[in-house]
């Protein structure tokens, strides 16, 4: 899952811009931004939920110690 996390930002690029406008460029692909964040908080609920679950399986199954 970690993976996956580092992977969504590769997608995003820097645009062209002229000197003094990287500012304004990079509020042009502000949806790109809000993808990332809610793919990262989606991948990281997940990932909690994951880990929620083997915590309560350890406790009901000792073979998995």
């Amino acid at each position: 899952m970690a993976i996956a996390i580092t992977l969504l930002i590769l997608e995003i690029e820097l645009p062209e811009y002229e000197p003094g406008q990287l500012l304004g460029a990079l509020g042009h692909i502000w949806p790109s931004y809000v993808a990332y964040l809610a793919s990262f908080l989606t991948i990281g609920v997940i990932w909690m939920n994951h880990h929620a679950f083997f915590s309560r399986v350890r406790h009901v199954d000792h073979v998995l110690r």
